[in-house]
């Protein structure tokens, strides 16, 4: 390559060369005409690559044939792309290297495309300093979303080959009506997928002329009215770009990159249907995983086989890659399936996707190999994406709520410590307050509408190790909902929550009730094992007699007692059958029993069974099995049910949309009557085991917003308090006092339990007073379970307008959005409106006075938010009771929302009261 002019502005600039001048920019080095790359020189490379002549074979480029011929054009490809890299990218890197400059600029990042255009992907890339993808359909397609595949290439080529940078071009062409919102929400995605650079497209000197009006608008410049604004967006930018070159990614699942089967079968310059196939599965898979906040880099064959192989994962750039994925239309040469093969020795696992295991279940696949790194228990999870790096001691999560919608989500991550949030937008961190369980932390924080955030988790410092949250929630279970007294007249006490047991006692409810009238019910669960079974275990209870079979054959027999059986030698690698028939020969005679005060223990039909087997090759890790509602149920016996080779088909009934009952006869997916210590039967053993005492049990309580004072909290035991991570005490059992706010807090209470009566006894008791706040609904101020009533207050300035028309009255409408609840509108005391039912106005004219005006708003909701959280432990193992207190609520929602919606607003409305002449 002729590098004269890159020497004469070494000569002129070079003083400037990695300070004022920086680096070096290209856009779309490809080969961009309609044709097959060649050179004199091309055909005499091939032969000393691929040791045969490439002319006898030229046909083979633009006409399909049998594999011999693929592979002719896979060597054509790899012989294109090692011309091309030498020629061009090599150089050009290594001149700016010696230089003191950065090479940086992108090609295509089409898949299919990238065997004509430019060989290799990565063989290319890998000799820029700063590797760069362009954004294509985050500019172009509506609505606006960004394809994963582009910023996750030149993010896999920079990891891969340790540049600190990974660019993407990010925004020209997005048009003059993409806000800097929507553009935010882009930033955000690609600051998720590992992007560290941004190259806003662009700032223009002017656009009046029609060469500049056409070139890719918008500006951020100061054509645009928001270039005001423009240094905050610009902050956030650089605050992500700082982040995301901080430490090493953390990511534990490798998607290979398919370019030789992609070489294989281009014809000429068009891929084949096979080409296309791949393409779209490896898309495919990439989404499935972003999708489900699963990270996962591209990763090609020559950096696998550079690779060390540690114990279970192969290490390159700083990630440990535990999961490998490959296309299952994969030609593998010999040296690539050799490194496989000591990989999976190792303990890497390697997984082939398409047909047998279509893209759309690898989340799930992985999650049982590997588990998640990060995993959304409770909220919206579309459009979440993550970003998760390890800085020092600290590890650092990104996410993004991609959506033009508030979200509120609980979290649990793959670290433990105290966890604090910073704001991506202004820098700003606080404490937030979180629980750790089965060392995982778990958290639960609100995203407004396309917002992003770091959540920080670090050790515990001093002398209480991190374990301990572990083990105060304790008992192996996680955290969960409670109210602290199950009636006005009863002591709240922990061992109304606490069990050894995870799995739930499940039954059959084809319609509102359950089915406690029915004799007979037959459960099934299948199994999928990984590898054969070196032991195991199952304990089962039934209501009042169960037989358990494996794979068709007899296991054990029971009843409301719970047995422990051990059965590893009944299962086998791969499908398993677990099938249970529960026999209750004295059941209830009709399935409505909503007046009975104590529950017949013995006549509610019904299941528990929890397991655990050890696979041979991985002992430390079960298979853990449980009762829930993956597992299904029928009411009739049907022959060989119990039998692996009959595939039964489950409906899932909803109660709460579905007005009819479903037929006997017709399997259901199972109903989850509740956890154990689920009323009548209560805390049961496990493997013959119960909890032991004294243990440590943590309560996490939400403080509402504008929390002000806080109550000593009524607890039978020791106890200690974090407010927001922070420790407080209360001094002799006084009230603590505390800056009102206008987020939620979080209480924790650490409790010493020296039985299952220790514990909180009473509701914490809190003052509130009055804060500014934005237009909210009352389950993001903390008060989800409120039903009540709530003053809204603020005060404005009236003065009237004279400008009226002769004969025309000028009146003052207020109108407040409002959803679903009651209003009273008060003017400077007065009762100027109620509104029982829409629409939410009021002519206030009457009620202005000249100068300062404050205006009242009481808002009232329904009962459903406090009755959905109201049902006692006795009715909880009931489908009649849950469908009135839960089902039927949750079937409209809407009643579950309540507050001052917004916007609140005063308009003029003109009003003539002249008369027409007769």
């Amino acid at each position: 390559m002729d590098f004269s002019t890159h020497e004469e502005y070494a000569a002129r600039y070079g003083k400037h060369f990695g300070g004022k001048i920086p680096g070096i920019f290209f856009d779309e080095i490809y080969m961009a005409a309609r044709g097959l790359a060649w050179t004199e020189k091309l055909p005499e490379t091939f032969r000393e690559r691929h040791h045969y002549d490439l002319l006898e074979n030229l046909p083979w480029l633009l006409q399909e044939g049998s594999s011999r011929e693929d592979k002719v054009r896979e060597d054509y490809f790899e012989t294109a792309a090692h011309m091309y890299e030498t020629a061009f990218f090599k150089q050009t890197g290594d001149w700016c290297r010696e230089h003191h400059l950065m090479l940086t600029g992108h090609t295509e990042e089409y898949l299919s495309m990238h065997s004509w255009r430019q060989g290799d992907y990565f063989r290319t890339m890998r000799h820029l300093q700063i590797p760069e993808a362009d954004c294509h359909d985050y500019r172009y397609r509506l609505p606006r979303k960004i394809s994963f595949h582009e910023p996750k290439y030149s993010v896999s080529v920079a990891r891969a080959y340790g540049r600190e940078r990974a660019m993407s071009e990010a925004m020209g062409g997005a048009g003059w009506g993409c806000s800097l919102q929507e553009y935010r929400r882009g930033v955000h995605t690609m600051g998720a997928m590992g992007i560290n650079f941004f190259v806003l497209h662009g700032m223009y000197y002017e656009c009046d002329h029609q060469g500049s009006q056409a070139d890719w608008p918008a500006s951020f410049f100061y054509q645009n009215p928001y270039w005001k604004y423009f240094r905050h967006f610009a902050d956030e930018i650089r605050r992500i770009c700082y982040m995301n070159s901080l430490g090493n990614p953390v990511v534990q699942i490798g998607l290979y990159y398919p370019i030789r089967d992609i070489q294989r079968h281009t014809i000429g310059i068009e891929s084949d249907w096979t080409a296309r196939h791949i393409e779209e599965g490896y898309n495919q898979a990439l989404y499935s995983l972003v999708e489900n906040q699963m990270d996962a880099d591209v990763i090609d064959e020559d950096t696998i086989l550079a690779a060390p192989v540690r114990e279970g994962y192969l290490e390159s750039g700083g990630r440990k890659i535990q999961v490998l994925l490959f296309p299952q239309e994969a030609v593998l040469t010999a040296e690539l399936k050799t490194w496989l093969n000591r990989y999976q020795i190792s303990g890497g696992k390697v997984l082939f996707y398409g047909e047998e295991l279509p893209s759309c279940k690898l989340p799930e696949k992985i999650a049982g190999l590997i588990g998640r790194d990060v995993e959304i228990l409770k909220g919206d999870s579309s459009e979440i994406y993550v970003n998760h790096r390890k800085i020092e001691n600290c590890d650092s999560y990104f996410i993004s709520n991609s959506e033009d919608v508030e979200k509120t989500l609980q979290l649990r991550l793959n670290a433990m410590g105290r966890v604090s949030r910073m704001d991506s937008a202004t820098g700003k961190i606080w404490p937030v307050s979180a629980r750790c369980v089965d060392g995982k932390v778990q958290v639960e924080i609100m995203l407004a509408a396309d917002e992003a955030c770091y959540l920080l988790v670090e050790p515990l410092k001093g002398e209480e190790p991190v374990e301990t949250w572990g083990k105060r929630l304790g008992y192996g279970q996680e955290a969960k909902p409670i109210r602290i007294c199950n009636t006005r007249w009863e002591m709240g006490r922990c061992g109304r929550h606490l069990s050894l047991w995870k799995a739930s006692w499940i039954t059959r409810r084809p319609h509102w009730q359950d089915s406690m009238d029915q004799a007979d019910l037959y459960f099934q669960k299948e199994v999928f094992l990984e590898s054969d079974v070196s032991g195991g275990r199952i304990c089962v209870a039934a209501v009042q007699q169960f037989t358990l079979y494996v794979n068709g054959h007899l296991a054990g027999e029971g009843g409301m007692k719970p047995v422990t059986l051990e059965l590893g030698d009944f299962f086998h690698q791969g499908e398993n059958l677990i099938a249970v028939h529960v026999h209750n020969p004295n059941p209830y005679p009709d399935s409505n029993i909503c007046s009975v005060e104590k529950l017949p223990a013995d006549r509610m039909i019904s299941l528990l069974l929890e397991g655990e087997l050890y696979l041979k090759d991985m002992r430390e890790n079960p298979v853990c099995i449980q009762s829930n509602s993956e597992w299904i149920v029928s009411n009739q016996y049907e022959e060989s049910w119990e039998n692996l080779s009959r595939r039964l088909q489950a409906r899932r009934h909803d109660p709460a949309r579905q007005l009819w009952a479903e037929r006997d006869g017709v399997w259901l997916y199972a109903w989850e009557r509740g956890n154990v210590p689920l009323q009548p039967w209560g805390d049961l053993p496990l493997y013959g085991e119960r909890l032991s005492w004294p243990r440590r049990v943590a309560y996490q309580i939400t403080l509402p917003v504008g929390t002000a004072e806080i109550a000593a909290p009524c607890v039978k035991g020791g106890y200690r308090c974090r407010l927001d991570g922070v420790e407080v005490s209360f001094a002799e059992e006084k009230a603590l006092r505390v800056r009102p706010i206008d987020r939620v807090r979080m209480l924790e209470l650490d409790v010493e339990a020296e039985s299952p009566e220790d514990g909180l006894q009473q509701p914490l008791q809190v003052l509130l007073k009055p804060v500014p706040i934005s237009y909210r609904e009352w389950a993001s101020l903390g008060l989800p379970w409120f039903s009540g009533q709530a003053l809204y207050r603020n005060r404005f300035w009236w003065k009237p307008d004279v400008f009226r028309e002769e004969g025309q009255e000028l009146r003052y409408i207020l109108q407040w959005g409002q959803r679903e609840s009651c209003a009273e509108v008060w003017i400077d005391h007065q009762l100027a409106a109620v509104t029982p039912w829409a629409s939410y106005r009021a002519d206030i004219t009457e009620f202005l006075q000249e100068g300062e005006n404050e205006i009242t708003i009481i808002v009232s909701n329904s009962a459903a938010p406090a009755r959905r959280h109201m049902l006692v432990d006795e009715g909880m193992a009931l489908g009649w009771n849950r469908y009135w207190n839960e089902d039927n609520i949750d079937r409209e929602s809407e009643d579950l929302v309540s507050g001052l919606m917004g916007p609140v607003r005063i308009y003029r409305q003109q009003r003539d009261f002249r008369l027409d002449a007769p």
